[in-house]
């Protein structure tokens, strides 16, 4: 019996996918596409800001530019306007973009004057703008982009046959269950909830007949614009002063891309089509020795 069908090249093949990644042209957003890309699937980058998406084109033009907000309901629907029109469907979606605000790094240090009176230095300096802002960009925004996108991602399915599945990918982070705060008490909540919001749609769609699976990748410290690059990410490790020296994975160092993109490819494919409602952990084993 052959077993040329259960090689990597096969069962990660993502040939004739679209896929849709928000905040694709930077950290997180972009190992994914570029890994997308690598395994032969065509790929819509979307954010707000034209110029890095146009810049990221340049380098890749396998990924298509799309400008999209997703905390606004008409620019999802100009955003399915595109990709209906171009492609007829999606067959891969994830989402990304997310944003850490605000961040009280008095915390952590024991030694600032606000530390020693901590409920009320966090009600006086942590604004309800910033909590409502990342609770909408972690949390709000996925369940319309998800529920948005939800026909063209169905159609994707029906499209390659029947029994097959598309995919809804959402990004966590460490942060979301973990005890410490890691300085941004918002970050981790929204992503908490993001957690949740992943469970629920994968049972509300598996229950109610709608072809798309939906998973979580909860990662460890990557380089990205909220977290700083590699080099800035292991300096800190090693000095164990990463986000207030309570984010510090057991092999002292950060991810890697292809640690990542390895992992949504797998989940986006074939390989990875049994597989739904899951937290998957990337993390660098950051959660089974941190609180």
């Amino acid at each position: 019996m052959s077993i040329e069908n259960l090689k990597a090249s096969a069962t990660e093949d993502l040939s004739g996918r679209v896929a849709l990644v928000t905040g694709g042209g930077t950290g997180i957003g972009l190992m994914i596409a570029r890994g997308f890309v690598a395994n032969n699937a065509k790929v819509y980058i979307a954010g707000r800001r034209e110029d890095v998406l146009e810049q990221i084109a340049t380098e890749h033009p396998q990924m298509i530019p799309l400008k999209m907000d997703v905390t606004d309901k008409n620019s999802i629907t100009n955003a399915m306007g595109v990709i209906e029109k171009a492609e007829g469907k999606v067959d891969i979606l994830v989402n990304n973009a997310g944003i850490a605000k605000p961040y009280s790094e008095f915390i952590t240090n024991k030694s600032a004057p606000e530390n020693s009176n901590l409920g009320p230095s966090l009600f006086e300096l942590e604004s309800w703008e910033d909590w409502s802002k990342t609770l909408e960009v972690n949390t709000i925004a996925p369940f319309f982009v998800t529920t948005g996108f939800s026909e063209l991602l169905a159609k994707g399915a029906k499209l390659r046959g029947e029994g097959e599945t598309s995919v809804v990918i959402n990004i966590s982070s460490a942060a979301a269950d973990r005890h410490s705060s890691m300085n941004a008490i918002a970050y981790g909540t929204s992503k908490a909830g993001l957690d949740h919001l992943t469970k629920t749609m994968a049972y509300e769609f598996a229950t109610n007949n709608v072809p798309i699976r939906v998973v979580c990748i909860s990662p460890g410290p990557f380089p990205s614009e909220i977290t700083g690059t590699t080099e800035s990410i292991d300096r800190a490790i090693r000095d164990g002063n990463f986000w207030g020296g309570t984010a510090i994975p057991p092999n002292k160092r950060s991810g890697r891309e292809k640690e990542l993109s390895s992992a949504a490819v797998w989940l986006s494919s074939s390989g990875g089509a049994y597989t739904n409602g899951i937290i998957l952990r990337v993390d660098g084993g950051l959660a089974l020795t941190n609180a």
